[in-house]
């Protein structure tokens, strides 16, 4: 009778952790105070700047990746306002095209070609700093297998990640990210889909629903996060060295999705968010200690009427272990952000309210 009640508590206690663990969180609860920060803008001819798709700091530099200009990035010496264009467009051995991606680790910037590949390997250029000084140099990313674009994630201990093969449907693939070590090889799979009683029910249909989302990695570690783009919510992870991982989920709101038929000479029928589906984080920075999510917080219906103009002015940040820190508020709206490896300051890319020219804004974090 004893050991009926033992199993009894404990498949209880076992409940009621695993609905603590999965249930839907409040921001403002997680949250209950506000840091209003006010920006200064970085002292860098404004002509020196193109267009932003990612920024990132390495070392003493602030890199920023455009496309419009002649040249793939710009970098600005944090210290004295110095600019330096890197990676010119082309199909030379230290040339890119303007479809490329984005992968930071630790002290270095890997832009990769969207559509140069093969089956060993994918066409890379390393950005890194030596001396004070900002250089880049080709440094093909090994993977015996097919892709498309570059990693998610770069580990300090040379593992790459890539999405899984997205045009599988939402619950046919549990994982999202295929992991292989410094020869290329696959060595296992990552990122836990989203449980399906927090996502409608035409999620099932969606191929790739459950990726929208950014990522970034803790200096000199091998933690990093998820912040997803549709839907609210925040994955954080620990990469172990037998290749196994553990990971906490934090939910916010919902992933909402329906299916509709755009009628015409030729109907189609599309799936994606519905109107009241949240946009969440849009994008994710890292220090060497914690974790900076700049937030959205719009429906996409609140967003058609504004051309999708995904930006924001809210940053979150949570601990390596995703206890959650600061809300900070900012001045400004922003779309990119970057924090410096200490943490002691937040960069932001902004256009200025007036004149539009293209800014990048320093914040200091207390």
């Amino acid at each position: 009778m004893n050991r009926y009640i033992l199993y009894i508590s404990i498949a209880m206690l076992t409940a009621c952790t695993s609905s603590k663990k999965n249930e839907i969180r409040n921001l403002s609860e997680d949250f209950p105070t506000t840091i209003e920060l006010k920006s200064e803008v970085l002292n860098i001819p404004s002509d020196s700047l193109d267009d932003c798709e990612d920024m990132e700091i390495i070392g003493e530099w602030c890199v920023v990746k455009g496309s419009t200009g002649d040249k793939v990035t710009t970098a600005i010496n944090l210290k004295d306002g110095k600019c330096v264009k890197l990676i010119s467009k082309g199909r030379g051995p230290n040339e890119l095209g303007s479809n490329t991606s984005v992968t930071i680790c630790d002290n270095s910037m890997y832009i990769t070609n969207n559509f140069s590949y093969n089956e060993q390997e994918l066409k890379c250029i390393c950005i890194s700093e030596s001396e004070g000084e900002i250089t880049s140099k080709p440094e093909p990313i090994k993977v015996n297998d097919y892709f498309t674009y570059g990693p998610e994630v770069i580990l300090s201990n040379g593992h790459t990640m890539f999405y899984a093969i997205n045009n599988m449907k939402y619950d046919e693939s549990p994982y999202r990210l295929v992991v292989f070590n410094s020869s290329g090889d696959s060595v296992c799979q990552i990122g836990d889909i989203m449980p399906l009683q927090y996502a409608s029910e035409s999620i099932k249909d969606i191929r790739g629903a459950n990726w929208s989302g950014c990522y970034a990695k803790l200096y000199g570690s091998n933690r990093f996060a998820f912040a997803s783009l549709v839907g609210v919510y925040f994955e954080f992870y620990d990469f172990k060295e037998d290749n196994k991982y553990e990971m906490l989920r934090h939910i916010y709101s919902k992933s909402h999705y329906d299916s509709r038929t755009i009628e015409g000479e030729f109907p189609i029928r599309v799936t994606g968010p519905t109107d009241d589906c949240i946009y969440g984080f849009i994008d994710l920075a890292a220090s060497d200690k914690n974790y900076f999510a700049l937030y959205c917080g719009k429906t996409k219906a609140e967003l058609d009427t504004e051309d999708f103009n995904l930006n924001g002015n809210e940053i979150y940040s949570y601990t390596a272990n995703g206890k959650p820190l600061n809300h900070y508020k900012l001045d400004r709206t922003v779309r990119y952000i970057a924090v410096s490896h200490n943490g002691e300051y937040l960069y932001a890319w902004s256009p200025n309210p007036e004149t539009l020219e293209p800014e990048i804004l320093i914040y200091q974090i207390p």
